[in-house]
């Protein structure tokens, strides 16, 4: 990871990391829902980590999409400041 990128996520706002952190328990369920009896495998926490890291993986890799397709931007970057593509 470089250290723009890293100086950027350090950067966010304290309740988006947060929400990036933690999932909810709806994608927990739908998690179990997806994985059937082979998520009674899997301790409850371990499960919770890994849709977790699933999650922050697949918003890093979109975020770096996003960046290469727009200039240096995510698309909520473009959103919230109005910038067109």
């Amino acid at each position: 990871m470089n250290i723009t990128r890293l100086n950027r996520e350090i950067k966010q706002p304290i309740n988006e990391a947060a929400q990036s952190v933690f999932i909810s328990e709806d994608d927990l369920q739908e998690a179990k829902r997806v994985l059937g009896p082979l998520a009674t495998n899997f301790p409850e926490e371990n499960l919770k980590n890994t849709v977790t890291e699933i999650h922050f993986l697949a918003e890093s890799w979109l975020d770096e999409f996003e960046r290469k397709a727009f200039n240096g931007k995510t698309l909520s970057e473009l959103l919230e400041n109005g910038n067109k593509p």
